[in-house]
C-alpha cells in the first residue's frame, strides 16, 4: 500500500460511485498489487482497516469529526486518531455454538453488502445476508438449513459475526460539555474518508488554479510536483 498521490485523489474522487464501490476504489488506487475482486472478497472489517492504514499514509493519524448533541442540539467537534479505533483483524472463518446449534460461517464482504443493499426492506437485506455467509447449519448434530432457524437465532447469529469483525462496527463515544449529555455514534470510515477525499480534491484543484495562472504550467507538471513544493510557490504568489 502507499499513499494517494494528488492525481490519485483527483482520480478518485471524480467518479460517481455506490458507497461500497468507494472503498474500493480508493483501495485499489492506493494498492495496486490487489484487484478489485480480490479487495471485495476482504471480511468488512479487514477492508475497513486498509481504509484507515491509507488515511493515516494519505492524510495522518489525526482525525476531526463533527456531531450535534440530541440532548441540547449543540454542534460538537471531537478529535481522535487512527489507533484509537483499530481493531485486530480476524480470520473471516468462523464458528458459533449455543445450546446443540452449530453454526459455521465467514465474516461478509464487499460483495455481500452489495447484493443486500439490492433489497428494500431490512429484515430482507439482513436475512440475505447471513444467508449468503453461512457454510454450514447443524442442531444437536443433525443437519439443517437457514429456514429452520427462528429469528432470535437468526439474530444472534448476525450479533455473533458482529462480534467477530468489530472494525467493521465502529462506534464512538461522545459528551457534550454543556449539558453532560452521553451518546454514541457509529462512524464509518468509507464514509468519512470519502468525504476528506473530496474536500482535498477541491483545495488541490484550487492549488492548480493558481499556481497555472501564476505561472502558466500544466496540470501535469503542477502535479508531479510533492505538496510542500506546490505551497511554497502558492505562498509566494500570495505574497
Amino acid at each position: 500500500m502507499r499513499p494517494l498521490t494528488a492525481t490519485d485523489i483527483l482520480t478518485v474522487s471524480e467518479r460517481d460511485l455506490h458507497p461500497i464501490d468507494r472503498a474500493l476504489t480508493m483501495l485499489a488506487a492506493a494498492c495496486p498489487e490487489m484487484d478489485m475482486d480480490h479487495l471485495a472478497m476482504l471480511s468488512i472489517g479487514r477492508r475497513d482497516g486498509l481504509l484507515l492504514d491509507l488515511r493515516e499514509l494519505t492524510l495522518g493519524r489525526r482525525m476531526r469529526l463533527f456531531g450535534k448533541c440530541p440532548g441540547c442540539k449543540r454542534y460538537l467537534e471531537l478529535e481522535i486518531f487512527t489507533e484509537d479505533i483499530r481493531s485486530k483483524a480476524l480470520d473471516s472463518e468462523a464458528a458459533m455454538r449455543e445450546d446443540g446449534l452449530d453454526v459455521s460461517f465467514r465474516l461478509p464482504n464487499s460483495f455481500d453488502l452489495s447484493a443486500a443493499s439490492r433489497l428494500s426492506d431490512l429484515a430482507s437485506a439482513k436475512r440475505l445476508l447471513i444467508e449468503r455467509c453461512i457454510k454450514s447449519i447443524s442442531r444437536d448434530g443433525e443437519q439443517i438449513s437457514l429456514e429452520d432457524l427462528d429469528e432470535g437465532e437468526i439474530g444472534r447469529v448476525a450479533s455473533r459475526m458482529g462480534e467477530l469483525d468489530p472494525q467493521a462496527d465502529v462506534l464512538i463515544e461522545m459528551t457534550c460539555p454543556d449539558c453532560n449529555h452521553v451518546w454514541t455514534s457509529i462512524f464509518d470510515i468509507s464514509a468519512f474518508f470519502w468525504k476528506e477525499i473530496q474536500a482535498e480534491a477541491r483545495r488541490i484543484l484550487l492549488e492548480v488554479h493558481t499556481l497555472a495562472w501564476a505561472y502558466g504550467w500544466s496540470e501535469n507538471e503542477i502535479l508531479s510536483m510533492s505538496a510542500s513544493r506546490r505551497w511554497s510557490y502558492i505562498d509566494m504568489v500570495v505574497k
